[in-house]
């Protein structure tokens, strides 16, 4: 409510899982602007943690809910992908050749950096942890600064 001023709130929250991602934390979070193919595997990333997430759910409860809810909101265990990108990328390593063996990618032939959204790169570890496909925590400036585009 305090984000909409008081126009809209929750009255009711219903809880499920936690569930367990079938697949590695870079799936998920090398599968856009151009990391595709910075995987330690050599393949290339098309996770969507969302269908994933999803999938899992409607086996828990044996059907699919999501159209018995105004909202569905996926909440994963992650880090704010703009701190981590800035924290762990420029601000930590001069250039992305200064970047140590154990922030980059386990794959010695491939890069230890890969491209971000909004600066050139940040280190294949800070990249790793942030699954882009969903709200947050991937960013969670991002849910202040549209809420109060979407409420006023």
């Amino acid at each position: 409510m305090e984000i909409s001023r008081g126009k809209f709130g929750i009255d009711q929250v219903d809880a499920f899982g936690p569930y367990r991602m079938p697949e590695p934390y870079w799936w998920y979070g090398l599968n856009e602007y151009g990391q595709n193919n910075h995987t330690p595997d050599g393949s290339e990333a098309a996770g969507w943690l969302e269908r994933d997430c999803d999938e899992l759910w409607i086996n828990d409860v044996g059907r699919d809910l999501r159209k018995e809810y105004d909202a569905v909101l996926r909440l994963y265990a992650g880090y704010d992908e703009t701190g981590v990108w800035m924290e762990f990328g420029l601000m930590k390593f001069k250039s992305k050749d200064d970047i140590p063996p154990e922030w980059g990618n386990p794959n010695p032939q491939m890069p230890r950096w890969v491209p971000t959204r909004y600066v050139e790169w940040t280190s294949w570890l800070a990249k790793n942890t942030c699954p882009i496909n969903t709200i947050l925590p991937r960013s969670c400036s991002w849910l202040a600064r549209h809420s109060k585009c979407l409420f006023d």
